[in-house]
Order: C-alpha cells, then structure tokens, then sequence
C-alpha cells in the first residue's frame, strides 16, 4: 500500500509499493520522482542555476559553478559518452581526446566516417568573410585554410594564407577552377607570379637530388640544365659526348614530305615567318632532307638551299644531283668575276 504525507491535505510526498519515491506527484515510474526543482545547496537543477557535488572521488555535475560560473561535467578517472538513439555519437577519453563516430580517438580531435556515409565537416562563414581553420606553431608562424578571408579576395575563392603576414598564397577560383600562386586573381589553369621582373627565380623542377633541372626567372628567361639563363631560351649540359646539349624538334608522321621545322619571325615585317629550317622526310627509314628557307619581298618563304639524305647540296634546287650543285652564279671575290655554271 503507498505511502502518502500530505500537508494541510494536500500531498507532499508518495512512496509506492514498489518503494519509488515520488514528490510532487503521486505517480512514479523512478526510484526518485520530482516533478519540480531540486536544489542543491541554495540553487536549483532545471531553474537557470545549480550546485551539485556527488563525492569528491566520484562523478560531479555542476550545473553553475560559484567558483567561476562555468558548467562543469567531471567524470573524474572514466571518460563521457553522449548518445542519441542509445548510439555513442561523442565520446571524450580521461585523456582529453574527442572523438565523433568513433569510441577509441586516437588524437586530440578524431572524426570517424562509416562504409555508408562519408565525412564532411562544415564550416558556415560569414558571406564576406568566408569560413577558414587556423594553424598555428605556438604564438607564431599562423596559416589559415579556407574560403574567404581577410586576404583572399573575392570571399567565394578558397585560399591558403599565411596569416602572419595577411599574404595568401594560394588561391583558386571558384568560378574557372584556376589555381594562383602569388596571384589572387589567376588568368590561367595555373599562374605563377614572382617576386620582381629580374633575375629572381619564379619557378623551377629539380631531380630527386635537387638538382635544379627547369629554371623560369621572372624576367621569363627560361634554363634547362643552368640557373640563371640570360637568354630566352638557355640550355646547358655538364655530359661529354658530341650530343649532351640539345633541343629537339620532332614529327611522329611516317608519311613522306612530313617536315619539323625551326621557324624565325621578326615583328613588324610583310612575312609571318622570315626563316625556316626543316627536316623533310624522304624514303623509308625515316631518312630525310634538311632544307633552309628564307622570306622573299612578297613575304613568301623560299628554300634556298637543301641537303638530301645522300649528302648532296643544292643552292637553288630541291634536287641537286651533285655533291655540289648551283642553279645560278657563283661570286669568286678574287677579281675574276661571275662565271656561270
């Protein structure tokens, strides 16, 4: 039979046939029923503010500490879980180490995914400002990661900025998928911006060794196999062997008459091309003509002199049947004139 105390006939406090204590209500389902607040040493649980210490070597809740104000949930030597669906959604070790989806994190903050759904995590920044994770080394030497930013403009760009100096470094654009380094606006799938418009290095390849391999200054002097090209194109080699340093022209076409050329263009002038030197397939095995044009008045190229595979030259002919033919005249500078031949 259940227990009833009332006071000034109204019930104060219940306890059942099953021992449940209820207050507040007469109904119970716990061992401890309140329907109401509790308080705890002057302040209440579920008012706004409370106090509640369990045992110094057990479990603490303090739902408002009067120390600092803070709530503080102390699981002391065991970790804390939060579940939904009686599933660990978020667990907290005694080491301090978080882990969502996971029980077992084995670092300071672990997200695990599953085989059916993948891992995102989102940061939802301001539409000016953009969302970005910072990383630091102690007090220094501070990257930021993300979209937007104080440096990376337009907002919609991702971008990795060294925070330290408020410079990104690198940006991609939203909106083309282009890629700058030192550029905040790239024009190209990928741009690199220098330093300067001298002799300082904008981009280079190395080997394994880090051997510089490819070198761009950013005067656009380019280097393959030296440093500091002072041409346009320089290109180096440190092998013996009569062919060590080279650059090579090639044309796949196994079709006779198939040319790869070296084209000279001076701007300004009637011809698009003001000199050519090429390489004419003729026969089998992919032996060929070597042929040296330039451009007449009209601004047309006109080969002038050709050497076959078999060695022969020709001034004036494509076809020169001679190791030495000429259609035309010959200079001698020796006060005989011009002879014919």
């Amino acid at each position: 039979t259940p227990i009833n105390f009332t006071i000034n006939g109204s019930s104060s406090m219940v306890i059942d046939q099953n021992g449940n204590v209820g207050k507040g209500t007469t109904v119970t389902t716990q061992k401890l029923d309140v329907k109401g607040h509790i308080a705890v040493g002057g302040y209440y649980i579920g008012g706004g503010k409370a106090y509640g210490n369990f045992g110094s070597s057990s479990a603490t809740l303090h739902m408002y500490s009067g120390t600092d104000g803070y709530s503080v949930l102390n699981n002391f030597t065991y970790g804390i879980r939060l579940q939904s669906g009686s599933v660990d959604r978020v667990t907290i070790l005694p080491s301090g180490f978080v882990g969502i989806g996971t029980t077992s994190p084995s670092s300071k903050f672990q997200i695990n995914g599953s085989t059916t759904q993948g891992i995102i995590l989102t940061l939802l920044g301001d539409a000016t400002k953009g969302a970005q994770i910072q990383y630091r080394r102690g007090s220094s030497y501070s990257w930021n990661v993300g979209v937007g930013g104080d440096g990376i403009t337009p907002s919609s760009y991702f971008g990795i900025e060294d925070f330290s100096y408020n410079v990104p470094r690198l940006v991609i654009a939203h909106t083309t998928g282009y890629v700058g380094i030192g550029s905040t606006s790239p024009r190209a799938k990928l741009e690199l911006v220098g330093s300067g418009t001298t002799t300082g290095i904008a981009f280079q390849i190395d080997d394994s060794l880090y051997a510089p391999k490819v070198t761009v200054l950013d005067n656009g002097n380019v280097g393959i196999g030296i440093v500091s090209p002072n041409a346009k194109l320089s290109v180096q080699s440190t092998s013996s062997g009569s062919e060590a340093s080279g650059i090579q022209i090639i044309n796949s076409s196994t079709a006779d008459g198939s040319s790869a050329a070296l084209r000279f263009t001076i701007t300004g002038t009637v011809a698009t091309t003001q000199g050519k030197v090429a390489t004419i397939r003729q026969g089998a095995n992919g032996r060929s003509d070597m042929a040296f044009s330039v451009a007449n008045d009209a601004g047309n190229l006109e080969e002038w002199l050709r050497i076959t595979k078999d060695g022969d030259i020709g001034v004036g002919t494509t076809t020169p049947f001679a190791k030495l033919q000429v259609d035309g005249s010959i200079y001698i500078p020796s006060g005989m004139g011009s002879i014919g031949i």
